[in-house]
């Protein structure tokens, strides 16, 4: 490995895939739908951090789209929403049903919201940390808002 000294930033394990977004569960084939991105985040580590730009990581060196392996049909993406976002779609929603004067879901409504998710498991400074990160969010090792595992 590249980085091996007990201080250094070490990837242990990355997931490169489609998440359902209000279950945070992986979903479809995951050999279509997620790639194991160990070595390509590995390949990123430089002087102890990774820093990866606010982009779609499939357009990066060793990925690809994986939301390729889904039917169009069954889902739509989701961008992540603040409360107010979700607020004011609700309160939307609601008036449309009650304009069509059934309650029944739409077709849209019936399909699920997908994210793209990079996630990274990292040995930093003795600990093991997990972090998630939206597919357009900027990528930055070692993270103050990642989480410790215990094992």
């Amino acid at each position: 490995a590249k980085e091996e000294r007990e201080e250094d930033l070490v990837i242990i394990k990355a997931i490169y895939g489609v998440m359902d977004s209000e279950s945070y569960e992986w979903v479809g084939d995951r050999r279509l739908c997620s790639m194991d991105a160990t070595a390509q985040v590995q390949f990123w580590v430089q002087d102890s951090s990774v820093h990866l730009p606010a982009m779609s990581k499939k357009h990066m060196l060793g990925f690809y789209d994986v939301m390729m392996g889904l039917k169009t049909d069954d889902w739509t993406r989701d961008k992540p929403a603040t409360t107010d976002d979700w607020e004011k779609i609700n309160y939307l929603a609601r008036i449309v049903k009650r304009w069509r004067g059934s309650w029944r879901s739409s077709r849209l409504e019936d399909k699920r919201k997908l994210v793209v998710v990079l996630t990274v498991r990292y040995k930093f400074a003795g600990q093991i940390f997990e972090v998630m990160y939206y597919d357009d969010q900027a990528v930055d090792l070692p993270s103050s808002g990642a989480t410790i595992v215990t094992i």
